[in-house]
């Protein structure tokens, strides 16, 4: 119980979530939080739009066509992705398991 409180005081929020989000299991969260954050954004389409931005050259003719929440929500659904929102603003994007 202990380390629980203490990877919280550690983590606020975020540390909380990561808890309950893995059922109590310190490791698995510790490990999320080491390895597989990628950081917060506003939403999941943000770090969806950020990356495909990155690695991909999207014509200006198909720009607007391009729908990052459906590709966020895809991503979330198929387990690539999980988030934990801390703040209205404030998502952080985890590698799924």
């Amino acid at each position: 119980m202990a380390e629980l409180a203490a990877f919280i005081a550690e983590h606020g929020a975020l540390g909380a979530e990561l808890i309950d989000h893995f059922c109590g299991d310190l490791d698995e969260a510790r490990s999320a939080l080491e390895d597989r954050h990628l950081g917060q954004y506003q939403s999941l389409a943000d770090y969806v739009q950020e990356v495909t931005e990155e690695t991909t050259t999207i014509p200006e003719a198909l720009r607007y066509y391009v729908d990052y929440d459906a590709m966020a929500r895809d991503a979330e659904l198929n387990g690539d992705l999980f988030t934990i929102q801390t703040a209205h603003d404030a998502v952080h994007v985890f590698v799924g398991c």
